[in-house]
């Protein structure tokens, strides 16, 4: 990824298909990276199930409810980036953390949660519809300043109801480019090659009075 660039992350989650009753609450927390630029933020969609709720797309924070299909039941859907209280470096006070909270609700009760105590929005899951299964989307700018070669890491921890909490796997990476500016002359410049990596087709440079350009040399050695 390249300094400034846009990166997309989704959180999935699951309500396993062993799992004794539907999940009524389910809390998300992603610790983001001092080198994402936080002002950045933008949601994109919350997925329960086979539905959709885009009411937080493009914010950094806020709630949105969707009503689940076929029932008087609502997802709530609470978004918050506030400090990493959880990280213990010397950095502590410069990371933050995206938080999300996602419950029923049952509007014709009093407190708002379903009268059946193991009614929820996310049922075990039937991988033929897929229907326990849900998701987060976000987006977030790599800072401008960010060094080439520095791998950015990203990993969220999930908790069902009062389960133990599970975390994803905090194998996925990016790795910040090495990008230079080469000037060939005579008003050619080639912006943003990254290093080790190809450009592509070169394009021919504008004619000049009395040269004839005859083609690039192409090989490791410049010939």
């Amino acid at each position: 990824v390249k300094p400034g660039e846009w990166m997309t992350y989704t959180v999935y989650f699951e309500n396993m298909t062993n799992a004794t009753a539907a999940a009524q609450e389910v809390y998300v927390t992603n610790p983001l990276s001092e080198w994402l630029d936080w002002s950045t933020f933008e949601m994109g969609e919350v997925s329960f199930g086979n539905q959709i709720d885009l009411g937080l797309s493009g914010k950094s924070s806020g709630t949105t409810e969707k009503r689940m299909d076929g029932t008087n039941w609502i997802v709530r859907t609470e978004l918050s980036i506030e400090p990493d209280t959880t990280a213990t470096d010397s950095n502590r006070q410069q990371k933050m953390c995206a938080k999300w909270y996602l419950r029923i609700v049952d509007p014709s009760t009093s407190t708002g949660w379903p009268v059946d105590p193991v009614a929820g929005f996310l049922p075990p899951n039937n991988p033929e519809t897929h229907c326990g299964e849900g998701h987060l989307t976000y987006r977030i700018k790599l800072r401008d300043d960010a060094p080439a070669g520095l791998v950015i890491t990203n990993s969220a921890t999930i908790v069902f109801d009062y389960n133990e909490p599970i975390t994803t796997d905090p194998a996925w990476w990016n790795t910040v480019a090495t990008l230079v500016d080469v000037n060939c002359g005579d008003g050619l410049t080639l912006d943003d090659l990254v290093v080790g990596m190809p450009f592509g087709e070169l394009s021919d440079p504008e004619p000049r009075a009395g040269y004839v350009f005859a083609g690039w040399y192409t090989g490791k050695n410049g010939r």
